[in-house]
């Protein structure tokens, strides 16, 4: 019997056995974790990224679909900083670093900021990544022959 679904703006989202909880993920899908506190650090870390990666790609197809311009965007965002200033922090969250190859990462505060710029719930945007990140740890997992039916 599947999960219930939490229902927002006639988009479904289900919650299943399919993906498992993020506890579930950490503790090895139920398996006592032989690698200790380092192993669950690593496959936190890797679903954390993935989770922050899809936020931002949550937030762009929202500039992309209402027709705003990323420097438009920063600004009011980021209102209290110099326009230029908006736009290189806007930037470097979403792009890698060239000396680095890392991007900046994403705080609550700014997550905050970027969900209430689209008049929406920063929980509901996080909760949407969160459910992207899970279906491609899944997708890339089983595509490696991790599957079950292998």
């Amino acid at each position: 019997m599947p999960e219930p679904h939490l229902y927002r703006d006639g988009i479904s989202v289900t919650y299943s056995n399919e993906f498992p909880a993020m506890s579930a993920i950490i503790a090895g899908h139920g398996e006592i974790n032989a690698e200790g506190r380092a192993g669950m650090e690593d496959k936190y870390l890797e679903l954390a990224k993935s989770t922050e990666e899809e936020f931002i790609a949550l937030i762009i197809e929202r500039i992309q679909s209402r027709n705003f311009t990323h420097k438009d965007f920063a600004h009011a965002v980021w209102p209290e900083d110099s326009e230029s200033t908006a736009k290189g922090r806007w930037r470097d969250m979403r792009d890698r670093r060239w000396r680095t190859g890392k991007r900046m990462p994403v705080s609550i505060e700014n997550a905050t900021r970027m969900a209430s710029f689209f008049e929406e719930d920063v929980i509901y945007l996080l909760c949407l990544a969160k459910e992207r990140a899970l279906q491609k740890y899944f997708t890339t997992k089983n595509e490696g022959g991790d599957s079950e039916d292998s």
